[in-house]
């Protein structure tokens, strides 16, 4: 029975093999998925650590192995391979997971690029946006978090904007111990209306009202004894206490170093208490140092201007900074402002951390923080820009916060320029309750060769208005023209929200444009939305777009979906596709333009099965009509042709005066339609030819 049964299933019959062939595939479709949730869901007592980027526990019993962030607020969590878990109360178990996301409950997620919980319970892995409107928000390694009431919590977060409530994150950008211990943690923004801010490593931490506390380091690194530093870059606080430290950068190679850093601390009402040091290096015993910027110019001129804060209650407030600018040769201008706060009037702030010129001509201006409560607020930012050869001009703000009037902010977290000219501007956050706000951001791009174009925005949040966003995440360009657009969320609660996103641009030869939007959702209005993982071209030019998901409580949703697109050689544009490989060959399809906001619409696989359906019955009725109208003019021929030979003696027989060569058939035999009809005129001849 097992062997019949076997054979059947392995040696299916000729007319079963279609129907067997379909099952299997089914079968091996439903077992693929099972074993995925079954690795998502799985969990442990214990796990062995090891290769933990990042590990913060606030409370409970945190085990995780190769784990980007793992935050635990209460209870356990125990996550592998993991990007971000993090659980307020209760248990999550994540497996590769980027974010997870808990409302309410438990959450146990596995790999999900977006996730949205109004309330109730919310699960999903790998979010790399989260959005709240009312319950608890707890998210790790969060791009960007946005709870419009209740808890937000978050941690790696690089945007975290809290109206009411209370918002919690923690993130880690570098730690290093090669000996010894090192702990650190950081948020790179962090804004609370209302309730209680509590962050470690923030580069900007505004509280209105409650208590801030915040701790940061942005590199420690210990080849031996024991190096623990804190840092904060901008700590703000209207009222309550600010307790902040920081260090932006602590080595000790023997002995023990202790530094603690606050590049700027200003506490309305309350208490303050800060310690600075922007460098502390300790190569045997102990070395204490509080605020110290650098400037070195080996060759050329170097002209920097630093203020560490600068707060302005009405007026004007005009503030240039830089904490290091180092030319080999040529010019470096560079200035820079870290945190810049104003109630009224306008803010024009620059800031750059860190501006390098081998050779040519660097020029950047960078603000980390820049917050404006009524007027207009004009914020370029830049942490990092690096030209080797040529130019190198970007603009970077890290967060951009405008209660009403207008924002227009543009960021770069880094450009690097090898050769030819690299252009990029970058937002990680803008938030603007009226007005129109307009961001363009780009985390990283790399031009080798040619021009490398990019904007980007992480997150973009609209309470009324428009809101128009591109993002990019990473644009690399070895030779010929990368151009991305990219945005990681975009939330519009009415008007009109367009978006477009590129997580990943890479163009080794030729041209790549893409557009993609992780996740887009829309209260009311319309929602058009598309979005691209991942786009790499080899060589000639990839055009792909995609939206992870796209999310609309009314009106329309117009989206669509390409998971991967890769192509070796020559051109491929698509869209929709689940995965697109082109290797030497040409595909066309809907082309995505390369400077647009508004991105093309892609068919969805439904409409794309109409068509199709539509199309083949058109087709089989094309043809089917071509051939009854050529039967029914060969019948007419034939029926004409007998009756004009009729009257001359329907007697084609053997007998007397007959035709003895041919035999007439009748008119509407089986046969007649395939017999080649003889015409009248000869059958005359014939008759004439056999005599009267």
């Amino acid at each position: 029975m097992a062997t019949a049964w076997i054979q059947a299933l392995y040696f299916p019959t000729t007319k079963k093999i279609k129907m067997q062939k379909g099952n299997s595939l089914l079968k091996y479709w439903l077992l693929l998925h099972l074993l995925l949730l079954e690795t998502g869901l799985s969990t442990g007592e214990t796990a062995t650590s090891g290769e933990n980027e990042h590990s913060t526990i606030s409370g409970g019993m945190s085990t995780l192995v190769n784990t980007g962030f793992s935050t635990t607020s209460g209870g356990t969590s125990i996550v592998s391979n993991t990007g971000s878990s993090v659980t307020s109360s209760g248990t999550s178990t994540a497996s590769s997971t980027e974010s997870s996301v808990t409302s309410s409950g438990a959450s146990t997620t596995s790999s999900t690029e977006s996730s949205t919980a109004s309330g109730g319970t919310s699960t999903a892995s790998s979010t790399e946006s989260s959005v709240t409107s009312s319950g608890a928000s707890t998210t790790s390694s969060a791009e960007s978090s946005t709870a419009s009431g209740g808890t937000s919590t978050a941690s790696s977060a690089e945007s975290s904007v809290t109206s009411s409530g209370a918002s919690t994150t923690s993130s880690t950008e570098s730690s290093t111990a090669s000996g010894g211990t090192s702990t650190a943690s950081s948020a790179e923004s962090s804004v609370t209306s209302s309730g209680a801010s509590t962050n470690s490593h923030t580069e900007s931490s505004v509280t209105s009202s409650g208590a801030s506390t915040t701790s940061s380091t942005e590199s420690s690194t210990a080849s031996g004894g024991t190096s623990t530093a804190s840092s904060a870059e901008s700590s703000v606080t209207s009222s309550g206490a600010s307790t902040t430290s920081s260090t932006e950068s602590s080595t000790a190679s023997g002995g023990p170093s202790t530094a603690s850093s606050t590049e700027s601390s200003v506490t309305s009402s309350g208490a303050s208490t800060t310690s600075s040091t922007e460098s502390s290096t300790a190569s045997g015993g102990t070395s204490t140092a509080s605020s110290t910027e650098s400037s070195t110019a080996s060759g050329g001129t170097s002209t920097a201007s630093s203020a560490e804060s600068s707060v302005t209650s009405s007026g004007a407030s005009t503030t240039s900074s830089t904490e290091s600018s180092t030319a080999s040769g040529g010019t470096s201008t560079a200035s820079s402002a870290e945190s810049s706060v104003t109630s009224s009037g306008a803010s024009t702030t620059s800031s750059t951390e860190s501006s390098t010129a081998s050779g040519g001509t660097s020029t950047a201006s960078s603000a980390e923080s820049s917050v404006t409560t009524s007027g207009a607020s004009t914020t370029s930012s830049t942490e990092s820009s690096t030209a080797s050869g040529g130019t190198s001009t970007a603009s970077s703000t890290e967060s951009s916060v405008t209660s009403s009037g207008a924002s227009t902010t543009s960021s770069t977290e880094s450009s690097t320029a090898s050769g030819g000219t690299s252009t990029a501007s970058s937002t990680e956050s803008s938030v603007t309750s009226s007005g129109a706000s307009t961001t363009s951001s780009t985390e990283s791009s790399t031009a080798s060769g040619g021009t490398s174009t990019a904007s980007s925005a992480e997150s973009s949040v609209t309470s009324s208005g428009a809101s128009t966003t591109s993002s990019t995440e990473s644009s690399t360009a070895s030779g010929g023209t990368s151009t991305a657009s990219s945005t990681e969320s975009s939330v519009t609660s009415s008007g009109a929200s367009t978006t477009s996103s590129t997580e990943s641009s890479t163009a080794s030869g030729g041209t790549s444009t893409a557009s993609s939007a992780e996740s887009s959702v829309t209260s009311s209005g319309a929602s058009t939305t598309s979005s691209t993982e991942s786009s790499t071209a080899s060589g000639g030019t990839s055009t792909v777009s995609n939206p992870g998901s796209s999310v609309t409580s009314s009106g329309t949703s117009i989206a669509a979906n390409t998971a991967s697109s890769a192509t070796t050689g020559v051109f491929s544009t698509h869209s929709p596709t689940g995965t697109h490989t082109t290797s030497h060959r040409v595909g066309t399809s809907a082309t995505t333009p390369v400077n647009e906001m508004i991105p093309s619409g892609s068919l969805k696989p439904w409409e794309i099965f109409l068509i199709t359906l539509v199309s083949v019955v058109v087709a089989v009725g094309f043809f089917a009509g071509l051939f009854f109208c050529v039967r029914n003019s060969l019948s007419l021929r034939n029926v004409f042709d007998t009756a004009v030979y009729h009257p001359h003696g329907p007697n084609l027989g053997m007998g007397p005066g007959g035709n003895h060569g041919v035999h007439h058939r009748p008119s509407w035999s089986p046969n007649w339609f395939w017999r080649r009809p003889v015409s009248s005129v000869a059958m005359e001849m014939r008759r004439g030819y056999n005599g009267p």
